[in-house]
């Protein structure tokens, strides 16, 4: 009887309880609901905050060297996408998968359109947004708070505004969400070992990698994240690292060695010491920024040396301030591990680019904390979430101050990603912070130039002129207003001092070949071009300026071969065929020239000129039907066709 009654109470042990599985179904349920409508009030607030960004034009910062002038943007088809990834770099980086992403965005908007670039680096961002959530919660145990705070912070820092609102940026929305997807899958496969996972996290780094070099800290992430989940550092831990590491150091090297060609400033500038205090100054400014975003700016200038060659005092300080955070920081392990897993996350993702080596000309850049910042926020939130605990009366008062927080920084986010508008807005917007800035007026006069403001250029110009009168890109602009204006004399003058400090200046050779042509001299033209060509063959402005000249000094044959080479490059090039067509003409070859305006005209019918220098060529070849045909054709098209010369045609 006993072993019964045990047998049967055992069986009751085993059995489900319908009355309390129901309940836990349906909290689990609310749970989800929950976590979903917050999940989508941040991606909303994420979007609103960013939204001014689609009203943004391209910017003449290195939008031009991704977008505007990017010969491998022009198609997606295989051979186009193999080139993408065969070229090593683009502005002195590789990314090919970033490349390869703006060139699914020019197939859909050209140039006409940069709202599509700029919903696509947004949409790339709110992903982002998400995908922190979703980190944060599965690292947290799902505490739904921390990891909507962390995401929310993530989604509307205005630090962030550079990242998402720049569309040469591209690379650090499209690096980031792969980067997050790795550490993503990384920790379900740390947590089941089921190997599909680490697989995708390993493929999608690779992705990251090749989006942006920064992503070659995420091995070392990793390692935090185990650190903090109290993973003990195994052997077993350490191998399944390794392809990992394997990947950075391979992409680490290949950027390095691009970088050393013409990113890394000169060593001597500024001492060893000096740099320290630089890489200190900003590690400190950027957790600064991360509490109070104020003076945000697209251009942080290195300080102004003294007589004597020191830095400023307030750079001293550093160093200091750097030091005792890092102290307090090893001290805290003695409570909790989550502050030195944030100070770590954040400078892992920083050091690279704090400036022990400069890169560039500026000292600091609010892009370099796009991915930096999570760790902190995370720090932040649960911070917040564990005294809300901890003290019943403060209950939820803390993550209040963080939504008040956090609205107003949205608030500074829609205000700052309007400056982005154009390059007028985002160079003035520099000058007011830092009117020391060279590059500032340098692009603010080019923007001006462009847009026929020759005056607010000239002045821009002579500002950049007091400071730096050794940069030879800036008397090339200033030959191009004058030759804007009409000034072509003085246009020449300035690409001559150009070319007197960089004689292999490719702008200014190219600019000065245009000049010697307008002014009929033909041979000091094509010399120019000439060299333009031992530089860089593949320019194919070069062979319509260069084939335009041997036209027009009379020599049809290097004519027709120039506009051949742009012909196989660029077929739709209605000008090069027009041009062409006249270059037969000259040879007396008629029927190919009527082929090239008839193709011309295949190409844009409603092209006057066209049909009008057919009417001529046909009436050449003694084909008068077509002849007046054509003529009447440009005549209706509002090109000027001559009475005289339509009363020949019925004459004959």
């Amino acid at each position: 009887m006993k072993k019964e009654k045990k047998e049967k109470t055992k069986n009751v042990q085993h059995t489900p309880n319908p009355q309390k599985a129901k309940p836990e179904q349906k909290k689990s349920s609310i749970r989800l609901l929950t976590s979903a409508l917050v999940l989508f009030i941040i991606l909303c607030i994420t979007y609103i905050s960013f939204s001014p960004s689609l009203k943004c034009d391209f910017t003449n910062w290195d939008d031009p060297r991704y977008v505007l002038e990017n010969p491998l943007l022009k198609s997606t088809k295989s051979e186009n996408i193999k080139e993408i990834f065969k070229t090593k770099e683009v502005s002195l980086n590789y990314h090919p998968l970033t490349i390869w992403s703006l060139a699914l965005d020019y197939q859909k908007a050209k140039l006409d359109k940069p709202e599509v670039y700029h919903r696509t680096n947004l949409l790339l961002h709110v992903a982002n947004t998400l995908l922190v959530f979703v980190l944060i919660y599965l690292f947290s145990n799902g505490r739904i708070e921390v990891a909507a705070f962390t995401a929310l912070f993530f989604g509307i820092h205005p630090m962030h505004v550079e990242s998402v609102t720049w569309i040469a940026e591209r690379k650090d929305v499209l690096y980031t969400f792969f980067f997050l997807l790795a550490l993503i899958t990384y920790l379900r496969f740390s947590e089941n070992r089921k190997w599909w996972y680490y697989i995708i996290a390993l493929l999608a780094f690779t992705l990251s990698l090749l989006s942006k070099a920064m992503a070659v800290t995420l091995p070392v992430i990793m390692l935090l994240f185990d650190f903090l989940k109290g993973r003990k550092l195994e052997l077993k831990l350490l191998l399944e690292k390794i392809p990992f590491f394997i990947l950075s150091l391979v992409f680490g090297i290949v950027a390095l060695r691009i970088q050393s060609q013409g990113a890394l400033a000169e060593f001597e500038t500024f001492t060893l010491f000096q740099r320290i205090m630089f890489a200190s100054y900003g590690a400190i400014m950027y957790l600064i920024k991360l509490v109070a975003p104020v003076k945000l700016s697209a251009f942080y200038p290195y300080p102004v040396l003294d007589a004597n060659g020191n830095i400023p005092a307030a750079f001293y300080l550093a160093p200091v301030a750097l030091i005792a955070i890092t102290a307090l920081v090893i001290w805290s392990l003695k409570r909790t591990m989550i502050l030195f897993f944030a100070f770590a996350f954040y400078m892992v993702s920083v050091a690279m680019v704090l400036q022990f080596i400069s890169v560039g000309s500026a000292i600091m850049a609010d892009r370099y904390t796009y991915i930096a910042y999570i760790g902190p926020f995370f720090c932040i939130a649960l911070a917040v979430s564990e005294l809300d605990k901890k003290y019943n009366t403060l209950k939820w008062s803390g993550f209040a101050l963080l939504l008040i927080a956090a609205l107003a920084f949205a608030r500074i986010t829609f205000e700052r990603t309007a400056v982005w508008k154009n390059s007028e807005t985002l160079w003035t917007d520099v000058i007011n912070k830092y009117p020391t800035v060279e590059v500032a007026y340098k692009n603010r006069g080019n923007y001006f130039g462009q847009n026929g403001r020759h005056d607010e250029a000239l002045k821009d110009y002579a500002v950049f002129l007091k400071m730096n009168q050794r940069d030879p890109n800036i008397y090339v602009n200033y030959g191009n207003v004058m030759n804007l204006k009409g000034e072509n004399d003085k246009a020449l003058e300035a690409y001559n001092k150009a070319l007197t400090l960089d004689p292999n200046n490719f702008q200014a050779l190219m600019n000065r070949g245009n000049i010697q042509g307008t002014f009929k001299r033909y041979e000091e033209a094509i010399a120019d071009y000439n060299r333009v060509q031992q530089l860089d063959p593949n320019f194919m402005q070069l062979y319509f300026n260069r084939g335009l000249t041997y036209l027009n000094s009379g020599n049809a044959l290097k004519s027709i071969d120039d506009f051949n080479t742009l012909l196989k490059s660029e077929p739709e090039n209605v000008p090069a065929w027009l041009n062409r067509g006249v270059a037969y003409f000259q040879a007396e070859n008629y029927e190919a020239a009527l082929s090239d305006f008839m193709h011309a005209i295949k190409l844009q019918g409603n092209n006057g000129e066209a049909w009008y220098k057919a009417s001529v060529t046909a009436f050449k070849m003694n084909k008068l039907k077509d002849a007046e045909t054509f003529a009447l054709k440009a005549k209706s098209l509002g090109y000027k066709v001559e009475d005289t010369y339509l009363q020949s045609l019925k004459t004959e």
